[in-house]
């Protein structure tokens, strides 16, 4: 079973797997190639499902204050010497905290702007004092 894979999913590839070869050898090469122009019509159906359907990454975080990055840079780069291969933060990676991350579809990006902001008000983030330790 390959990493990732649910039992079903590797039950369901090996019957199909199962069913070319079994093609291969009842039928010949006619009925291998029609079960691969089956498989190639259901992928290009998917694709065409993904493009109608497009989904955007989103990260709502919690960015700290010039303090609290002063010391998580600090912390980072002793770490760093402890750990070479660690994360390193810089422009483009800087200290978060992160409170949700997924990927919405595209055309619901203003319903979730709209829900987080209605959370993030209402639990009054904007005042929250967070203490770096």
């Amino acid at each position: 079973m390959r990493d990732g894979m649910s039992f079903a999913t590797h039950i369901r590839q090996s019957a199909r797997g199962a069913r070319a070869v079994q093609a291969m050898n009842t039928g010949g090469v006619e009925a291998f190639k029609a079960a691969q122009q089956a498989r190639g019509k259901m992928v290009q159906r998917r694709l065409s499902q993904a493009q109608e359907n497009p989904v955007t990454a989103i990260d709502i975080a919690l960015e700290p204050n010039a303090a609290m990055v002063q010391r998580a840079e600090a912390d980072n780069v002793r770490l760093l010497k402890a750990y070479p291969e660690g994360f390193a933060l810089d422009a483009t990676h800087h200290a978060h905290i992160t409170m949700l991350q997924q990927f919405v579809r595209t055309a619901d990006l203003d319903k979730v702007y709209s829900a987080a902001c209605a959370v993030l008000a209402k639990e009054g983030t904007a005042i929250r004092r967070l203490k770096a330790i």
